[in-house]
């Protein structure tokens, strides 16, 4: 017996496919074949592909940011959840990150998506180092420079494992924690 497909299945294959081969397999055709199943199928979850494409960002936006500051609201002391909120985002799926990234340059609907997420994250990012004690422009400037840092490594680095990544994140808390305490 074969396994239907759900709404969340289809998405999380087109985020997959993203990664693995780019922007030319998201086509229904493509999509369909990946899956082995019909366009109805397909259509049975999606009003079209510009549909699929927009429940795919806003899937991406709620795993890969929303789930993570849930995550870390539940920590209430600021420095623990800097950690817990540094610990999801190492478990990210980086080629997902990158290939959506790449995606935006050419779609302006993953270009807006990609610039909202950005913005949302940095101020999360900005809410936590004003708890840790950064004064509100000073956290701002912090959080812009980690996550550009955090962006930045993900493009240079694609295939750094989770280690890695959290090395690179352990040594900026300590370099910018040691500034905001100095600052004072």
């Amino acid at each position: 017996m074969t396994r239907r497909m759900g709404r969340r299945d289809w998405l999380a294959l087109g985020l997959t496919r993203l990664a693995q081969e780019g922007a030319g397999a998201l086509t229904v055709e493509a999509l369909c074949l990946a899956a082995g199943k019909t366009r109805g199928s397909f259509y049975h979850h999606f009003d079209g592909h510009d549909a699929f494409v927009a429940g795919m960002l806003a899937f991406w936006r709620e795993r890969d940011t929303e789930a993570l500051k849930a995550r870390a609201n539940a920590v209430t002391d600021a420095t623990d959840r800097y950690k817990t909120l540094g610990d999801s985002a190492v478990a990210l799926k980086t080629r997902e990150e990158v290939a959506i990234r790449q995606f935006a340059q050419s779609n302006p609907v993953a270009g807006a998506t990609v610039r909202e997420v950005d913005e949302d994250r940095m101020a999360f990012l900005a809410s936590i180092w004003a708890g840790r004690g950064a004064p509100e422009a000073t956290a701002r400037t912090i959080a812009e420079i980690e996550y550009g840092a955090f962006i930045g490594l993900l493009l240079l680095y694609p295939d750094a494992d989770a280690e890695r990544r959290r090395a690179y994140t352990d040594t900026f808390e300590r370099m910018a924690a040691a500034f905001t305490h100095s600052a004072e």
